[in-house]
């Protein structure tokens, strides 16, 4: 790991609640990092299509990565959180002479990034083609998303994207990113059940269907309705079923939810 360290950043923390995961929306990382500095910007980690890490803020402190946010009835996720940047290119609308293209700002932009197919009804995805995440990346962040995890008591189901604490502003890290390998890399860590019922209502709340007891960590009648109606509107799509009262079961349905989009 190479330290990078940016000016950007709010100096101390009191609590740890979740990870974020992002996307830069480019292909390199040395650029990614000019602009975060140029924008007011930053993350605790950014990881290259290579492998390269680089740690641009201390986790003692908060950087500026989380925005407009909302996720376990909190607000402000700069303030509670970790980020980990990843350089990828995102959605495309076209693949052209064999890269894909994103018209950005009037101006084609393009990408040497192969393309992976994904799940997403979103209609305002429809027809994005997204780049996929390497495996020289993956085997990078991987093995750093379990170590912060784990340096900060995080319960597995507090990794999550961009997308999902700012639904609808964001689309990062996107469909293209294998949530999978994160629940395989974090399995043998412990949960917490209350963490476990918050992440479910909180992905509840996200997607339209907010617990009638909000995100309190009780895992209820309300909680069961807005699994009901969540599994109704996207159970098909994204194979979803309600889980059944083992909190193995509960925190298999918190990682999965992860992989509709916000």
């Amino acid at each position: 790991m190479i330290d990078d360290l940016s000016p950007n950043f709010w100096k101390g923390r009191k609590s740890t609640d979740c990870l974020l995961l992002h996307y830069t929306a480019n292909e390199s990382l040395q650029a990614a990092v000019d602009m975060m500095r140029a924008r007011g910007t930053s993350a605790h980690y950014i990881v290259g299509i290579d492998g390269e890490v680089r740690r641009i803020v201390r986790e003692t402190n908060r950087a500026w990565h989380a925005g407009q946010s909302a996720w376990n009835g909190k607000d402000q996720l700069n303030h509670v959180s970790i980020g980990i940047e990843l350089v990828n290119f995102g959605w495309a609308d076209a693949i052209e002479a064999g890269k894909l293209r994103r018209t950005q700002d009037g101006e084609a932009v393009y990408a040497d990034a192969a393309p992976v197919p994904v799940i997403d009804d979103r209609p305002a995805s429809q027809g994005f083609v997204w780049a996929g995440y390497p495996e020289a990346q993956l085997a990078a962040v991987l093995p750093l998303i379990k170590d912060i995890v784990k340096r900060n008591t995080l319960d597995p189901t507090q990794v999550i994207g961009h997308e999902h604490v700012a639904p609808g502003r964001k689309r990062d890290p996107g469909p293209a990113f294998p949530w999978a390998r994160v629940a395989t890399q974090l399995a043998g860590l412990p949960h917490s059940e209350r963490q476990v019922a918050r992440a479910v209502q909180s992905h509840c709340a996200r997607l339209g269907f907010p617990p009638a007891g909000g995100t309190d960590g009780a895992w209820g009648a309300g909680t069961e309705k807005a699994i009901a109606g969540l599994v109704a509107r996207h159970g098909a799509v994204y194979g979803l079923t309600a889980p059944t009262k083992s909190w193995a079961a509960r925190r298999a349905f918190a990682e999965d939810l992860r992989r509709v989009p916000g």
